[in-house]
């Protein structure tokens, strides 16, 4: 994590990183959940929601989690 709109919360940059960095860390090829413990305000919905779908789609995410709240 750094300072950068790009290093931190959910953004597409952010989420393929960190999957990327798991994956490796674990030696394995995908996750069996992804889960997302927090809303991030500044990155659009669609992105956000689009990354992470299409890591299903690419078999590196087997299923999506969150838990989430809103102020």
């Amino acid at each position: 994590m750094g300072d950068g709109p790009n290093e931190g919360g959910l953004s597409r940059k952010h989420i393929r990183a960190q999957i990327d960095g798991t994956l490796e860390r674990l030696g394995t090829d995908y996750l069996d959940v992804y889960y997302i413990h927090r809303w991030d305000d500044e990155t659009p919905i669609e992105q956000m929601l689009s990354t992470l779908g299409n890591l299903i789609k690419e078999e590196k995410v087997n299923h999506l989690g969150a838990s989430i709240t809103f102020a």
